[in-house]
């Protein structure tokens, strides 16, 4: 009987692993029906990202474009300010020394009238 026994035994392991292997089998079928929902699922997102991220790098590269014709203008303007600037400071310096050059005469010219008064 302990034959027999031994035959049972290792028949029900056979059975079971048999059924073991086909239950995972099933299970992984499934699994991967599952990725592939989820994947077709996807499909239309993915497609629909991108869309958006290609109109998202053509508003980029539109706003960078204008970025960098403002950036010219704004140079343009500040070089036209600081080249008045510099043509008002000059006319500044120069009128400026003009006049103190004027005082100076005046001066030594008041000077030499005081000076004039003193001697006679």
């Amino acid at each position: 009987m302990r034959g027999r026994d031994d035959k049972e035994m290792w028949t029900a392991i056979v059975i079971g692993a048999v059924v073991g292997i086909g239950a995972t089998l099933l299970m992984r079928a499934r699994q991967d029906d599952d990725e592939m929902s989820i994947v077709k699922a996807l499909k239309p997102v993915q497609k629909g990202a991108s869309r958006v991220a290609h109109n998202a790098g053509r508003v980029l590269r539109r706003g960078a474009h204008q970025a960098g014709d403002a950036g010219e203008d704004f140079l343009s303007a500040s070089r036209d300010v600081l080249g008045d600037l510099r043509e008002g400071a000059s006319d500044i310096v120069r009128d400026t020394r003009r006049e103190l050059r004027k005082a100076a005469r005046d001066s030594i010219a008041d000077a030499r009238a005081a000076a004039r008064k003193q001697f006679r």
